[in-house]
Protein backbone atom coordinates (compact mmCIF):
# COMPACT_ATOMS: atom_id res chain seq x y z
CA UNK A 1 0.00 0.00 0.00
CA UNK A 2 1.11 3.55 -0.70
CA UNK A 3 2.12 5.67 2.27
CA UNK A 4 -0.89 7.16 4.04
CA UNK A 5 -3.38 4.69 2.58
CA UNK A 6 -5.12 1.63 4.02
CA UNK A 7 -6.74 -1.47 2.56
CA UNK A 8 -10.48 -2.05 2.54
CA UNK A 9 -10.00 -4.86 5.07
CA UNK A 10 -8.11 -2.50 7.39
CA UNK A 11 -10.85 0.09 6.96
CA UNK A 12 -13.55 -2.43 7.85
CA UNK A 13 -11.66 -3.51 10.98
CA UNK A 14 -11.12 0.10 12.04
CA UNK A 15 -14.78 0.94 11.52
CA UNK A 16 -15.88 -1.95 13.74
CA UNK A 17 -13.39 -0.85 16.40
CA UNK A 18 -14.53 2.76 16.22
CA UNK A 19 -18.19 1.77 16.53
CA UNK A 20 -17.32 -0.20 19.68
CA UNK A 21 -15.50 2.80 21.13
CA UNK A 22 -18.31 5.16 20.11
CA UNK A 23 -20.79 3.09 22.11
CA UNK A 24 -18.43 2.98 25.09
CA UNK A 25 -18.06 6.76 25.28
CA UNK A 26 -21.72 7.46 24.43
CA UNK A 27 -21.00 8.92 21.02
CA UNK A 28 -23.56 8.18 18.29
CA UNK A 29 -21.75 6.63 15.32
CA UNK A 30 -23.52 3.56 13.95
CA UNK A 31 -22.42 0.81 11.59
CA UNK A 32 -24.10 0.49 8.21
CA UNK A 33 -23.90 -2.05 5.41
CA UNK A 34 -24.24 -0.97 1.81
CA UNK A 35 -27.64 -2.00 0.40
CA UNK A 36 -25.77 -2.82 -2.81
CA UNK A 37 -23.06 -5.00 -1.27
CA UNK A 38 -23.28 -6.31 2.29
CA UNK A 39 -19.49 -6.63 2.41
CA UNK A 40 -19.16 -2.85 2.14
CA UNK A 41 -19.50 -1.15 5.53
CA UNK A 42 -19.58 2.49 6.53
CA UNK A 43 -20.27 4.66 9.56
CA UNK A 44 -23.07 7.16 10.05
CA UNK A 45 -23.60 9.99 12.52
CA UNK A 46 -26.39 12.59 12.61
CA UNK A 47 -26.24 15.79 14.63
CA UNK A 48 -28.73 18.64 15.02
CA UNK A 49 -26.96 21.98 15.20
CA UNK A 50 -28.41 25.32 16.28
CA UNK A 51 -28.70 27.39 13.11
CA UNK A 52 -27.59 30.99 13.37
CA UNK A 53 -26.76 31.32 9.67
CA UNK A 54 -23.10 31.48 10.61
CA UNK A 55 -20.11 29.18 9.94
CA UNK A 56 -20.59 25.68 11.25
CA UNK A 57 -17.90 25.86 13.90
CA UNK A 58 -19.47 28.97 15.38
CA UNK A 59 -22.74 27.12 15.95
CA UNK A 60 -21.53 23.60 16.62
CA UNK A 61 -20.75 24.05 20.29
CA UNK A 62 -21.60 21.26 22.72
CA UNK A 63 -24.37 23.37 24.23
CA UNK A 64 -25.96 24.07 20.84
CA UNK A 65 -25.69 20.70 19.14
CA UNK A 66 -27.60 17.49 19.74
CA UNK A 67 -26.53 14.05 18.55
CA UNK A 68 -29.31 11.97 17.04
CA UNK A 69 -29.38 8.38 18.25
CA UNK A 70 -29.91 6.17 15.21
CA UNK A 71 -31.13 2.60 15.23
CA UNK A 72 -28.63 0.09 13.89
CA UNK A 73 -31.27 -1.47 11.66
CA UNK A 74 -32.57 1.79 10.15
CA UNK A 75 -33.66 1.10 6.57
CA UNK A 76 -31.22 3.09 4.49
CA UNK A 77 -32.78 1.95 1.22
CA UNK A 78 -35.73 4.34 1.57
CA UNK A 79 -35.81 7.10 -1.01
CA UNK A 80 -33.68 10.07 -0.05
CA UNK A 81 -33.17 9.34 3.67
CA UNK A 82 -30.70 12.18 4.18
CA UNK A 83 -33.13 14.96 5.02
CA UNK A 84 -35.81 13.92 7.49
CA UNK A 85 -37.79 16.82 8.90
CA UNK A 86 -37.08 17.53 12.57
CA UNK A 87 -39.83 17.69 15.14
CA UNK A 88 -41.24 21.13 16.07
CA UNK A 89 -38.93 21.51 19.07
CA UNK A 90 -35.99 21.07 16.69
CA UNK A 91 -37.18 23.67 14.18
CA UNK A 92 -34.27 26.04 14.87
CA UNK A 93 -31.69 23.36 14.07
CA UNK A 94 -30.05 22.21 10.90
CA UNK A 95 -29.58 18.48 10.46
CA UNK A 96 -26.00 17.37 9.73
CA UNK A 97 -25.60 13.83 8.45
CA UNK A 98 -22.11 12.33 8.12
CA UNK A 99 -21.06 9.09 6.43
CA UNK A 100 -17.54 7.64 6.45
CA UNK A 101 -16.96 5.30 3.50
CA UNK A 102 -13.97 3.62 1.92
CA UNK A 103 -12.70 4.94 -1.41
CA UNK A 104 -11.43 2.05 -3.51
CA UNK A 105 -10.05 4.54 -6.04
CA UNK A 106 -7.79 6.26 -3.50
CA UNK A 107 -7.46 3.52 -0.85
CA UNK A 108 -8.43 5.93 1.93
CA UNK A 109 -11.57 6.85 3.91
CA UNK A 110 -13.85 9.51 2.46
CA UNK A 111 -16.37 11.72 4.26
CA UNK A 112 -19.82 12.22 2.74
CA UNK A 113 -22.28 14.63 4.35
CA UNK A 114 -25.50 16.58 3.97
CA UNK A 115 -26.80 19.61 5.86
CA UNK A 116 -30.55 20.20 5.81
CA UNK A 117 -32.81 22.98 7.02
CA UNK A 118 -35.87 22.28 9.23
CA UNK A 119 -38.10 22.06 6.14
CA UNK A 120 -35.92 19.24 4.80
CA UNK A 121 -34.28 21.35 2.11
CA UNK A 122 -30.57 20.71 1.62
CA UNK A 123 -28.07 23.52 1.74
CA UNK A 124 -26.60 24.27 -1.67
CA UNK A 125 -22.94 23.88 -2.51
CA UNK A 126 -22.28 27.62 -2.26
CA UNK A 127 -23.87 27.66 1.19
CA UNK A 128 -21.74 24.73 2.30
CA UNK A 129 -18.59 26.45 1.03
CA UNK A 130 -19.56 29.63 2.90
CA UNK A 131 -19.98 27.71 6.15
CA UNK A 132 -16.46 26.32 6.12
CA UNK A 133 -14.77 27.78 9.22
CA UNK A 134 -12.71 30.90 8.71
CA UNK A 135 -9.44 29.17 9.54
CA UNK A 136 -9.92 26.86 6.55
CA UNK A 137 -11.34 29.38 4.08
CA UNK A 138 -7.98 30.52 2.72
CA UNK A 139 -7.00 26.91 2.09
CA UNK A 140 -10.04 26.13 -0.04
CA UNK A 141 -10.58 29.43 -1.86
CA UNK A 142 -8.60 28.48 -4.96
CA UNK A 143 -9.50 24.80 -4.83
CA UNK A 144 -13.17 24.67 -3.85
CA UNK A 145 -14.10 22.02 -6.38
CA UNK A 146 -11.16 19.87 -5.31
CA UNK A 147 -12.08 20.19 -1.63
CA UNK A 148 -15.86 19.97 -1.24
CA UNK A 149 -17.99 18.73 -4.12
CA UNK A 150 -21.43 17.22 -4.59
CA UNK A 151 -21.92 13.78 -6.07
CA UNK A 152 -24.12 10.72 -5.89
CA UNK A 153 -23.67 8.63 -2.77
CA UNK A 154 -22.06 5.39 -4.02
CA UNK A 155 -24.27 3.20 -1.82
CA UNK A 156 -27.53 5.15 -1.54
CA UNK A 157 -27.71 6.79 -4.97
CA UNK A 158 -28.76 10.18 -3.54
CA UNK A 159 -26.91 13.54 -3.70
CA UNK A 160 -24.33 14.11 -0.96
CA UNK A 161 -21.49 16.52 -0.45
CA UNK A 162 -18.06 15.00 -0.04
CA UNK A 163 -14.59 16.01 1.06
CA UNK A 164 -12.54 14.93 -1.92
CA UNK A 165 -10.05 12.18 -0.93
CA UNK A 166 -7.35 13.03 -3.47
CA UNK A 167 -5.00 14.49 -0.83
CA UNK A 168 -5.88 12.17 2.06
CA UNK A 169 -2.99 9.73 1.59
CA UNK A 170 -0.51 12.60 1.48
CA UNK A 171 -2.04 14.11 4.62
CA UNK A 172 -2.03 10.84 6.53
CA UNK A 173 1.55 10.01 5.54
CA UNK A 174 2.65 13.16 7.39
CA UNK A 175 0.86 12.62 10.70
CA UNK A 176 2.91 11.40 13.68
CA UNK A 177 3.40 7.62 13.73
CA UNK A 178 1.94 7.39 10.24
CA UNK A 179 2.84 3.72 9.88
CA UNK A 180 0.72 2.79 12.93
CA UNK A 181 -2.76 2.33 11.45
CA UNK A 182 -4.51 1.57 14.76
CA UNK A 183 -5.50 5.21 15.17
CA UNK A 184 -5.84 5.98 11.47
CA UNK A 185 -9.57 6.77 11.51
CA UNK A 186 -9.51 9.00 14.57
CA UNK A 187 -6.45 10.89 13.30
CA UNK A 188 -8.07 11.33 9.90
CA UNK A 189 -11.45 12.45 11.26
CA UNK A 190 -9.79 14.80 13.72
CA UNK A 191 -7.93 16.38 10.79
CA UNK A 192 -10.68 16.70 8.17
CA UNK A 193 -13.91 16.70 10.19
CA UNK A 194 -13.63 20.27 11.52
CA UNK A 195 -13.70 21.61 7.94
CA UNK A 196 -17.41 20.74 7.88
CA UNK A 197 -18.19 21.09 11.58
CA UNK A 198 -17.59 17.48 12.62
CA UNK A 199 -15.60 17.33 15.84
CA UNK A 200 -14.31 14.10 17.32
CA UNK A 201 -14.22 13.95 21.14
CA UNK A 202 -10.63 13.67 22.43
CA UNK A 203 -11.73 10.75 24.60
CA UNK A 204 -11.52 8.50 21.53
CA UNK A 205 -7.75 8.20 21.84
CA UNK A 206 -7.79 6.97 25.43
CA UNK A 207 -10.84 4.78 24.77
CA UNK A 208 -9.02 3.11 21.88
CA UNK A 209 -6.13 2.34 24.21
CA UNK A 210 -8.55 0.87 26.76
CA UNK A 211 -9.94 -1.61 24.25
CA UNK A 212 -6.53 -3.12 23.63
CA UNK A 213 -4.37 -3.05 20.55
CA UNK A 214 -5.58 -4.54 17.30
Amino acid sequence: MAAGSISSAEFNDLVVKMIEVSARINDTWVLRNSPRDAAEVYMEKVTLVKDRCSPVTEIATKEESVDVHLEDDTDMEDADPSCIQPSPDQSSFVRCQFHVLYSHSYSVPVLFFNICRPDGKRLGLEEVWSRVPEEYQARIQDHKWATITQQEHPYLGTPFFTLHPCHTASLMSQVPDATDTRYYLIKWLSSVGPVVGLHLPPTYATAFDATGKT
